[in-house]
């Protein structure tokens, strides 16, 4: 490349990105508002939280319910059965509502264990 300006690369390089960016400037401003939309609710909902004495017993529930394993269903006999912590359910609610006590009961014990760490009791 012995006669080639390297301000006319540049040049073009430039004209490049312009043409580019004009061309997916609806896309590139979407994305924008998509991003503040967001920052938005975050922040609305991190005020709704800061109001709400609940919110970090939520958040807690919410945490252990996405690492508690759903139910599993297997077939016996022709019937559909829900199995959870090694018991079997014969129906979806009752295998739920198992999951969701196992839940509850793990957000209680994390705070039994929080005040009794806080206070110094045992």
């Amino acid at each position: 490349m012995a006669g080639v300006n390297p301000d006319l690369l540049w040049t073009i390089a430039v004209c490049f990105a312009v043409v580019t960016a004009v061309g997916l400037r609806h896309r590139i401003k979407a994305w924008f508002e998509r991003a503040e939309a967001n920052k938005l609710a975050l922040r609305a909902e991190q005020d709704r939280q800061s109001k709400d004495p609940l919110a970090h017993f939520y958040m807690t529930v919410a945490e252990i319910d996405a690492r508690t394993p759903q139910p599993e269903t297997f077939e016996r006999f022709g019937r559909t059965i829900w199995k959870f912590e090694g018991k079997n359910h014969l129906n979806q609610e009752d295998a739920d509502e198992a999951r969701r006590q196992a839940v509850l009961r793990e957000a209680r014990a994390f705070y039994q264990d929080v005040d009794r760490l806080r206070l110094g009791r045992r």
